[in-house]
């Protein structure tokens, strides 16, 4: 996992992948972009899962 964070992992998504995704949906939407931000830098994604045709996201809260 922590080969994962570090980017050394050969895995398909990136830790912070939703975060790119949503930052890269939100297009030129100034405010959408600053939202999406602030979001994640409360939230830390400690688990993200494809497995069996679902996708699980498992956040921590962070204080």
């Amino acid at each position: 996992m922590l080969r994962d964070y570090n980017g050394e992992s050969n895995s398909a998504f990136c830790w912070n992948e939703f975060e790119k995704m949503s930052l890269s949906s939100a297009e030129d939407d100034s405010e959408l972009i600053n939202e999406i931000i602030e979001y994640w830098d409360k939230y830390l994604p400690i688990a993200l899962s494809v497995r069996y045709d679902m996708l699980t996201l498992l956040c921590f809260w962070q204080v």
